[in-house]
């Protein structure tokens, strides 16, 4: 996952130890957990199937303006 957030190809791997922290550490973030078996992908699950049930369901919980609601609670 922090490889993706980082924008970093696949198959990177981190040559040494500051490498994987400079590279491969992610920023900040947030993360949602949608529980539950309503949130379960269909197999085959791929990287495709993962960012569109994610999409469908962030939008669906309140998206971006929740999500800025909610992060602004946490600060």
């Amino acid at each position: 996952m922090n490889r993706i957030l980082n924008g970093l190809p696949a198959g990177a791997i981190p040559r040494n130890g500051k490498d994987a922290v400079q590279r491969f550490q992610a920023p900040r973030s947030i993360i949602l957990v949608f529980a539950g078996a309503s949130n379960r992908l269909e197999y085959p699950v791929t990287p495709q199937r993962v960012a569109d049930g994610a999409k469908a369901r962030f939008n669906a919980w309140g998206g971006e303006a929740r999500l800025a609601a909610c992060a602004t609670e946490l600060r």
